[in-house]
């Protein structure tokens, strides 16, 4: 439908807007592209590739690439996981690791920002804690945007 392929139109643009309001870590890999990497094939990664086109970030040129069974995803600093793959494995594998991971609504584990659609618009959820665990600061102005933020509470 219309309204689906629009969504995702929106949620890959999302993906690049969220760029200038987080911040990496100065341990996050220094590269020659600012890399945004994909796991699963859906349609936001189809439009993402073609909305990053000529686009750049801190300085860079955004690369998006897919990642291959078993490549670390060490030099990314973003990786989205498409709607048609289990996420779970692949949050495991980056946890604590300064990538700023984007994923879907609708599977019980999420990243950093879960992608969602209320009604016909697109909304996202931040979780803060998981941030903060892998070294990644989320702006106050995006946090201000989410739909709902998890906070991280110290002790926890």
């Amino acid at each position: 439908t219309d309204s689906s392929s629009l969504e995702d139109a929106v949620k890959a643009t999302f993906v690049l807007k969220f760029i200038p309001f987080v911040n990496w870590p100065s341990s996050a890999p220094n590269t020659d592209a600012f890399n945004i990497c994909t796991e699963g094939n859906d349609k936001v990664v189809v439009l993402l590739a073609a909305s990053a086109q000529s686009q750049s970030a801190d300085g860079q040129r955004i690369a998006v690439r897919a990642l291959t069974t078993g490549q670390p995803a060490d030099d990314c600093r973003i990786v989205y996981i498409a709607s048609d793959v289990a996420p779970q494995p692949v949050l495991e594998q980056l946890h604590a690791k300064p990538i700023l991971t984007i994923t879907q609504s609708g599977a019980n584990e999420h990243g950093i920002i879960q992608l969602l659609t209320l009604g016909h618009h697109v909304a996202f959820d931040i979780d803060a804690k998981l941030a903060s665990d892998d070294g990644i600061t989320i702006s106050s102005k995006l946090l201000g945007l989410a739909h709902y933020v998890t906070q991280g509470g110290s002790g926890q």
